[in-house]
């Protein structure tokens, strides 16, 4: 599956292959992990954002920047606004309240020089309601964000998308429940959404209907995370209704566990 060289990868590329089968391709005896050091210094700067189109054009604007956050975070929803004293946004402000936040790490001369250029690159774009957050908000907010998709709610799904269209696939789901709380992994398109309440017009007309066509259209897709009611959990809204690449992953599952020995059930095969 890996090796101690760059160039170790003949017929299957088996670490990616393996990640996301949830168990059911095949089952790991080792591990060999690569350790980073610990950054010297970390933190977060947090601006208020008055809305949607803001925040795609500031994370439009990220790409260029001459500052390189090691995560990119959109957070959106009552819980958010109540974790810490935010930066403030305009009367306009999504409900819920929206925050961008930009995490950098390095050395402390690096973040130092970072976090400067963020602030600066944000004031050049009208956004006057930024700061950096102060150590003891840093110690709420970092693990409430790595904790977030586990939270409890009547249900929690997760989009993946195109970056371009974080913001898009946002907006929708608050339009299917203004309550739903949101955290969006910008850079790289992953959109969480714990709502407040099951869908009123069903989970399957909800996701299959409304939510999982707009992914697509994105290149994307939207799985199911939690729903502790287990109401209506058919595979089309559980892991989406493409038929073709259930087909190939199907291939791949015969291949490599022909009898459906290894956590059979679990995921998209039956």
């Amino acid at each position: 599956g890996g090796g101690r060289v760059v160039k170790n990868v003949a017929g299957y590329d088996f670490c990616k292959l393996l990640t996301g089968s949830l168990g059911t391709l095949g089952v790991i005896t080792q591990l060999t992990l690569k350790l980073k050091p610990i950054a010297e210094q970390r933190t977060i700067v947090a601006c208020a954002v008055s809305g949607w189109q803001t925040a795609e054009h500031l994370l439009q604007a990220l790409i260029h920047s001459q500052t390189t956050p090691m995560a990119v975070e959109l957070i959106s929803g009552p819980t958010w606004s109540s974790l810490t004293e935010w930066p403030t946004g305009g009367p306009e402000s999504v409900d819920g309240g929206l925050w961008l936040l930009a995490m950098l790490e390095g050395t402390e001369p690096e973040v130092r020089w970072m976090v400067n250029q963020l602030l600066g690159e944000w004031r050049e774009q009208s956004i006057e309601q930024a700061s950096e957050l102060t150590p003891e908000q840093r110690s709420v907010v970092w693990p409430a964000l790595v904790e977030f998709p586990a939270g409890e709610g009547p249900l929690v799904v997760r989009a993946s998308v195109v970056p371009s269209a974080t913001t898009q696939m946002m907006a929708a789901f608050r339009e299917v429940d203004a309550t739903c709380e949101l955290q969006a992994h910008a850079g790289n398109g992953t959109v969480i959404a714990r709502f407040g309440a099951f869908p009123a017009e069903g989970l399957s007309r909800t996701l299959v209907s409304r939510l999982q066509p707009l992914a697509a259209a994105a290149d994307g897709n939207i799985v199911i995370m939690s729903n502790p009611g287990k109401s209506e959990m058919t595979p089309q809204s559980v892991w989406g209704g493409s038929d073709a690449p259930f087909q190939l992953m199907s291939a791949v599952k015969r291949n490599f566990d022909p009898k459906n020995l290894l956590n059979p059930g679990r995921f998209v095969y039956h």
